[in-house]
C-alpha cells in the first residue's frame, strides 16, 4: 500500500492505496471519470458526487473487488489556494506522493 493526495479543487486529503493505483494513479482517475460518467451508476453521479471519496469506492468495488486491503480516507492535509499548495509541494513527507485534483 502506498500514500496518494486527491482533491477537488478544494481540501488535499492524503489516502491510502495499492501499489498498482498510486503507481498509475492519473491513469485510474481518468477510468474512474469515464465509469463515472458512462457507467452503470452514471445516474447517481449526474447530481453531484464528491469524486475524491467516489473514486476510493470505486478502487475498493470495482477495480479491486477481491483485495483484503482496502484503500481508505487517512487525513485532510491541505487547502488547495496558491500559498498552501506551494507548502505542500515542498514539505515532507507529502512531496513525493502522487498527486490528482479531480
Amino acid at each position: 500500500m502506498q500514500y496518494i493526495l486527491l482533491s477537488t479543487d478544494g481540501p488535499v486529503s492524503l489516502y491510502e492505496v495499492p501499489d498498482k493505483i498510486a503507481k498509475e494513479l492519473t491513469k485510474y482517475c481518468i477510468e474512474f471519470l469515464k465509469w463515472a460518467e458512462n457507467g452503470p451508476e452514471a445516474k447517481r453521479f449526474k447530481k453531484g458526487y464528491r469524486p475524491e471519496q467516489e473514486f476510493i469506492n470505486y478502487i475498493n468495488n470495482v477495480v479491486n473487488k477481491n483485495c483484503i486491503y482496502k484503500s481508505q480516507l487517512i487525513k485532510t492535509i491541505a487547502n488547495t489556494d496558491e500559498e498552501k499548495l506551494q507548502v505542500l509541494e515542498v514539505t515532507e513527507p507529502y512531496k513525493d506522493y502522487p498527486y490528482f485534483n479531480f
